[in-house]
């Protein structure tokens, strides 16, 4: 007998804000550059942004998401037991924000905690929960994740301004006894650390964001220009791996959900790992990059175009800063 964790409930929430190319096109021209080509390459139509400084952040975000996968999964949130916000962008450190949004939805689940490992935190945390819950007598866990990029992207960051967004995905997880396995199979990771001056938020490190002497723009995201051409090949030997330790090719699986952050990037893994471009699911063109949340918004989106089957397997692939890979196995 197996104890499956199975997704039984899927949210989203995105801010009113949609915002096309041309903004862009037109805010960097100011400045004698043009990000069309790599807007192009990343795959970028549109995206949602919330206002600056605005009534909006990553827990009134998550608390959106939230209700709206408590809803589709059928249940309350008095029925949770554990809450997990699984993001590199929390609005407070003290207390953890799951036990703020536990308190917003007025669950009475006593689990509750954040965890971090950027991009990839999403898909981290569906892992360490599976392994979580098989000694413990947990029925359903709410995971949750925001990408509240707005106040920290520079507005003169000619790749992270114009590519990310903001959005928050949330899922209900339950454990299911079944004699066949299902939900989160497995999962496989690849770090190398030697990128980590690569990205960094906040740039000056938090014993400094206090420091007054220390310049606004150095309080924000960093992002200093590096070649990740090693993405597609690093992605299809981890999902390769991960495949052939459970005795399944590229071909037995029927979604690909990646990391939103650059379409000619899916489009060359999948390409090494032959399988058809239908099996992808991208939204990065319509809601942009929005880091930990976004292979659960392409999630959602095949769910809402009725593309899961029943005893189908599904991938979840993405990046994290400096960096980190994760790559994990799903059997609906």
């Amino acid at each position: 007998m197996f104890s499956n964790l199975k997704i039984i409930g899927v949210g989203t929430y995105h801010p009113e804000e949609e915002i096309d190319n041309g903004y862009f096109v037109d805010h960097f021209k100011k400045m004698d550059q043009d990000p069309s080509a790599l807007m192009n390459h990343l795959g970028r139509e549109k995206r949602f942004k919330a206002k600056k400084f605005g009534n909006e952040n990553s827990l009134t975000m998550a608390f959106e998401a939230s209700q709206k996968a408590i809803s589709d999964a059928g249940i309350c949130a008095e029925d949770l037991d554990m809450i997990v916000y699984a993001s590199d962008f929390p609005e407070y450190v003290s207390p953890t924000n799951a036990l703020m949004i536990s308190s917003m939805l007025k669950s009475k689940a006593n689990i509750v905690f954040d965890m971090n490992s950027n991009c990839i935190s999403m898909i981290s945390a569906l892992d360490i929960i599976n392994s979580y819950i098989q000694n413990k007598s947990i029925k359903n866990a709410l995971l949750v994740s925001s990408c509240m990029i707005t106040p920290f992207a520079k507005e003169d960051d000619i790749v992270v301004y114009p590519s990310t967004a903001d959005a928050s995905a949330a899922v209900v997880l339950q454990k299911i006894q079944d004699e066949k396995r299902s939900g989160v199979i497995d999962s496989k990771f690849f770090t190398d650390s030697s990128y980590n001056w690569t990205i960094k938020m906040p740039a000056c490190g938090f014993s400094r964001i206090t420091d007054t002497s220390v310049e606004a723009r150095m309080r924000m995201m960093e992002w200093n220009q590096f070649d990740f051409s090693f993405l597609s090949e690093n992605w299809t030997k981890l999902i390769s791996s991960l495949l052939e330790t459970n005795s399944l090719k590229p071909e037995d699986v029927s979604l690909y959900l990646f990391s939103q952050f650059s379409r000619a990037d899916i489009l060359s893994t999948i390409a090494n790992l032959q399988v058809r471009e239908e099996k992808v699911i991208f939204v990065g063109n319509k809601y942009g990059y929005t880091g930990p949340t976004s292979p659960i918004l392409a999630l959602n989106e095949a769910k809402e175009n009725n593309k899961i089957v029943e005893g189908s397997y599904a991938v979840m692939c993405s990046v994290g800063s400096g960096y980190t890979m994760g790559a994990l196995l799903y059997k609906f």
